[in-house]
């Protein structure tokens, strides 16, 4: 990002991350306002435990923990004013 300056071709880049968490400001285990924080995350074929086990269960036996996903929201302005939007979902490896 360029803080909102243009680069040499004229292009100024914004970008926001989404943590894909319920609650925001909120530790990804923790409990807040009562609830429990729950994020979306995902789970290598080699972490887990048990072969054939279900990825989306939190009872299921894991040998590391989940990787939190995050969504990123790329915005670029050109310098004739042309948009490009564009939104990736990543993992983070721990």
């Amino acid at each position: 990002m360029n803080n909102g300056n243009p680069d040499a071709g004229g292009n100024v880049v914004f970008f926001l991350i989404h943590r894909m968490c319920a609650i925001p400001n909120c530790d990804t285990s923790a409990t807040c306002g009562g609830k429990p924080n729950t994020c979306a995350s995902t789970l290598s074929t080699s972490a887990l435990a048990l072969q054939g086990s279900d990825q989306t269960r939190p009872t299921d036996s894991h040998s590391t923990a989940p990787a939190i996903h995050y969504r990123v929201t790329s915005k670029a302005v050109g310098p004739r004013n042309s948009i490009s939007i564009v939104q990736s979902l990543v993992r983070a490896f721990n």
